[in-house]
């Protein structure tokens, strides 16, 4: 059953705490100029395309300069670094347990390029590494230069050790109907809804976590940020048809999700909030 998803709140994940530093070493090669690899990161996630897998969300990159917080959030901190021309990167897609690399994203130059291979002769592979449940350790290397439309001549050869993966806190069950439409939460994520439609980027900016408030001023600051504005604001209208199916907690945050059915499918969008000063205002993380 085909379904269409809007994504217009910000994603949550969960930092676990382990003891043994992650290791890397290798080169992203771009034109023949090898870049080492200084920093690796991984985070589990479902699987999009098959709710029923998981997989492994690797991230790698030249730039030495430490990142903190979640390594889910660490993609925008890349790609702000990619534009600077002070990094390169790798977002490599491993499913598991097979254990195979699917696909990636390298950053390079002024825009990441995703590339993808399947069949009998991939250009791409990971070779894992004996490893604990939580942690992840192996190879990821291309059989062949990688040359994608006019992009550069791209080579991988990076080897990550004992790097840990990141897991999100369990969600609890649902609640539905008038408790769910009726909540603190719902109603929060109504009125982000309605401000996002309108146009009202001051009132969207006051119903945004404090601490999440000067990244949001940083996209609506850069040059695509009209651009932005005017994506978030006609998908907003169209969602705010859309009823209130469920709500679900995740450690502190709560998921509230808009949705109704469509010929052959359903359309939802999903919120994601915390309460802070004894009010849900919307996170993009934990």
């Amino acid at each position: 059953m085909n379904a269409k998803r809007r994504t217009l709140a910000f994603v949550i994940s969960t930092t676990a705490l382990f003891g043994q530093a992650p290791t890397v070493s290798g080169t992203l090669t771009v034109d023949g100029k090898p870049h080492p690899v200084t920093s690796a990161c991984a985070y589990e996630e479902q699987d999009p395309f098959d709710k029923k897998s998981m997989r492994l969300v690797t991230l790698l990159w030249t730039d030495g300069k430490p990142l903190e917080g979640p390594c889910r959030d660490f993609m925008f901190t890349l790609q702000k670094r990619l534009r600077a021309g002070t990094t390169l990167y790798l977002s490599a897609i491993v499913q598991t347990p097979a254990m195979t690399w699917e696909y990636g994203t390298l950053g390079v130059g002024d825009a990441p390029i995703s590339f993808s291979y399947s069949g009998n002769d991939p250009a791409t592979k990971f070779e894992p590494a004996s490893a604990s449940k939580d942690t992840l350790s192996g190879s990821f290397l291309t059989v062949r230069p990688l040359k994608i439309a006019d992009s550069p001549r791209m080579e991988i050869a990076a080897k990550v050790t004992a790097v840990p993966i990141e897991r999100e806190t369990p969600v609890s069950a649902e609640v539905t109907g008038p408790a769910a439409a009726n909540s603190p939460a719902a109603k929060a994520a109504i009125r982000f809804l309605t401000a996002m439609s309108n146009g009202d980027m001051k009132a969207v900016r006051a119903m945004i976590a404090q601490d999440e408030r000067a990244r949001f001023d940083e996209d609506i600051a850069s040059p695509e940020g009209k651009q932005m504005v005017d994506m978030m604001t006609t998908m907003a209208k169209g969602t705010l048809g859309l009823p209130v199916a469920s709500i679900a907690t995740q450690g502190a945050v709560t998921i509230v999700t808009l949705e109704k059915k469509t010929e052959g499918g359903k359309e939802s969008a999903t919120f994601k909030l915390r309460q802070e000063n004894g009010e849900y205002r919307i996170t993009r993380k934990r």
